[in-house]
Parts: structure tokens; C-alpha cells; sequence
């Protein structure tokens, strides 16, 4: 009786842990749909049923796919487990790997073409980083090629597991490069920009390190779509073939709800005009072959964000539109172009080469400078 007492409480244990794994699974899951079909990364809707409210399309498609897999595998554990090791094993050696990438490239220096020599990077020591030694980087090496070896020799003794994890790596690659594909055709590409957030820094990447450097044009996208045309073609002049950072800035305030369980917060995913704006500037950048970087400003964030955000990147020029000249103020400038594209007017804001030791002084507004 008591034997049996406690195989009741144990498999009670166990269907417990199992629901409450399933419920943080499905509410991530569907958190993480719901949010990339609103910034159409994916090809569905966030509808919700009129009786309890919840997204049951969503639902269906996180529920469908654990589900079809369990079937599919006869429900057996020994099977279910190669398959978690093999996602677990491959995701530690991409992680692994990349860390590895980063400590290389911030303990070798940059190649600076107009010294021509090869310069430390100022970013390693900059964003409060520390050196990183070579016992640390040989450690870590050490750690990539141990999990490596693990996860190769999982996908040698556990081939089954191979063929059914890899068939499904292979199959979600094919329908998010289909969905990016079909996306960009129909004009509407999507673009994941970064958000300033307060307090944490902006970094651009470029072939896994800091780009050097970040930007040498900002660029202001307005609101207006006719508009967006003449700024992108003015950047791309300015730039002369250079880094271009574009930023939208937010006009829609913030939810006013508390957030559900699991969900994932981004002012950016909740503003359809700067998504619509970034999407057709993205279709027209492609085309013009640009280097190009986005950044979205939330509408929460302070009216010298713009100018707090130059400091970081110290391009050499600022282009906007002449309605958006007010949010320029702040910027040190040595110049103001005014110059007029398609019938758009434009405002190109000229740094002056010692900007960095005029950081603090209240530069004059670009409204009553120029020629």
C-alpha cells in the first residue's frame, strides 16, 4: 500500500513538473509568435477568439509542433532524449564558438587604413571590458572543442536523432529564408532595428566585432513616405559608399497595460508607422547597394536622445528632413547645408573636425544657421 502510495506521489511530481514546463514553453512560444507576426516576420495573425481572448492561432502552431514530434517518436523517452541532446549539445557549440570569435578579435587590434598600421581597438576598453588573457582565451577554446567533440560524437552514435533533429533544423530554416524571401518580394521587408534603451549602449556589428566606424552619416527618417525617397538618396550621396545609421523615433506612447506573463516588451513592435517607415526605407537602401544600420527611438525617450546618441557615433554628417530640423538641436555642427530633393527639403547637418572637445558647449540651433 505504501509502495503504491509513493508511485502515486511521484508520477503526481512528475505530471506537475510536466505542466508547469508546458505552460512556460507555450507562453513563451506564443508570446515570441504573437510578436514577430505583429512586425510581419511571420506569415499569420494575431487574432484572438471572441469567447476567452487568446490568440488560438498561435496556440494551434506552438502546440501543433511538440505535439506531431511526440507523436512521432512513439512517445518513447530514450528517443526524445537524443533529440534534446542533440538541440542542446548544437546550441552550446554555437554559443561556445561565437564567444570565442569575440575574445579573438579583442585581443588582436583593428587594421586602421589611415594610419596604416594596425591600432588597438578603443571599444575593448571603452564599454568596460576587460583584457582578455591568454590562459582565459586558451580556457575558453578549450571548453568549444570539448563540447564539439561531445556534440559530433552524438551525431555519429545517434543517427536516428541526427536525421530527425537535423531534418527539423533544416525544415525551419527553409520557411523562415522562405518567409524573409517572400517578405522582400512583396516590398514590405522586415527589419528588427536596435532600441535605445536608457542606459544601455548601442553597438553595431560587423563580421562579428564593432564596426569601425559605426556610422559616418545619420540619417533622420520622417514620418512622411513620400518623404523617405529624398532622405535615403541624400545619405547615400553623403556617405560616399560609407556606414549609414537610420533613426526613426517613435510617436506612439507605450501601452498602457501591465504586460502578459511571458511577453516580450518592444515599443518598436507596437508602432506600425515606424516599421512601415523602416520597411520602405530597407526596400530602397537594397537597391542602392548602402551600408546601412537602423535605430529606433522609443517615444519615452528624452528630446536630447539624438544628440546624446551623435556623442556615440561621431558621424560626419546629419541629414533630415527640414520638419525634423527641432530634433537636431543639441548636435555640435560646424555647417548647415539646406538643399531641396524631389521637391523635399533637406537639412544637412556639417561636424566640425574637432567636435569631440566641444562636446559640452550649447551649440546654436540649425534653424539660424546655413547658408
Amino acid at each position: 500500500m505504501f509502495e503504491r502510495f509513493g508511485r502515486l506521489t511521484e508520477c503526481g511530481s512528475c505530471l506537475r513538473i510536466l505542466i508547469l514546463y508546458l505552460n512556460i514553453y507555450s507562453s513563451g512560444r506564443i508570446s515570441a509568435y504573437r510578436r514577430h507576426a505583429s512586425a510581419r516576420a511571420l506569415s499569420g495573425n494575431e487574432q484572438r477568439n471572441t469567447w476567452r481572448g487568446t490568440p488560438h492561432w498561435a496556440i494551434l502552431t506552438v502546440v501543433t509542433i511538440p505535439v506531431a514530434v511526440l507523436v512521432a517518436t512513439g512517445g518513447s523517452a530514450s528517443v526524445l532524449g537524443d533529440l534534446y541532446a542533440f538541440g542542446l549539445l548544437g546550441a552550446f557549440t554555437l554559443t561556445c564558438l561565437s564567444l570565442d570569435i569575440v575574445r579573438w578579435h579583442e585581443r588582436h587590434p583593428i587594421a586602421d587604413p589611415a594610419q596604416g598600421r594596425r591600432v588597438a581597438d578603443p571599444d575593448t576598453s571603452t564599454a568596460g571590458g576587460a583584457h582578455v588573457g591568454r590562459l582565459t582565451f586558451a580556457l575558453g577554446v578549450l571548453t568549444t572543442v570539448l563540447v564539439t567533440v561531445a556534440w559530433l560524437t552524438n551525431l555519429v552514435a545517434k543517427p536516428l536523432a541526427t536525421a530527425f533533429g537535423g531534418g527539423v533544423t533544416v525544415i525551419g530554416l527553409l520557411i523562415a529564408a522562405a518567409t524573409y524571401t517572400l517578405g522582400r518580394r512583396g516590398g514590405r521587408p522586415v527589419v528588427f532595428p536596435h532600441v535605445l534603451r536608457q542606459g544601455y549602449p548601442v553597438l553595431f556589428l560587423a563580421r562579428g566585432r564593432r564596426a569601425h566606424p559605426p556610422a559616418t552619416v545619420l540619417a533622420i527618417l520622417p514620418r512622411q513616405a513620400d518623404q523617405i525617397a529624398a532622405l535615403v538618396g541624400a545619405a547615400n550621396r553623403a556617405a560616399a559608399n560609407g556606414p549609414i545609421v537610420f533613426v526613426q523615433r517613435g510617436t506612439s506612447d507605450p501601452p498602457d497595460r501591465a504586460p502578459r506573463l511571458f511577453e516580450i516588451v518592444n515599443p518598436y513592435l507596437e508602432d506600425e508607422a515606424a516599421q512601415a517607415a523602416f520597411s520602405q526605407a530597407e526596400g530602397l537602401a537594397r537597391r542602392q547597394g548602402l551600408n546601412h544600420r537602423y535605430l529606433y527611438l522609443p517615444h519615452t525617450a528624452p528630446p536630447t536622445a539624438i544628440a546624446e546618441f551623435w556623442r556615440t557615433l561621431r558621424p560626419t554628417e546629419v541629414v533630415a528632413v527640414a520638419e525634423d530640423e527641432d530634433l537636431l538641436s543639441g548636435i555640435p555642427h560646424a555647417q548647415v547645408e539646406r538643399t531641396s530633393a524631389d521637391g523635399v527639403s533637406l537639412v544637412h547637418l556639417l561636424s566640425r573636425p574637432d567636435a569631440s572637445a566641444v562636446v559640452g558647449e550649447t551649440p546654436a540651433s540649425p534653424g539660424n544657421a546655413g547658408r
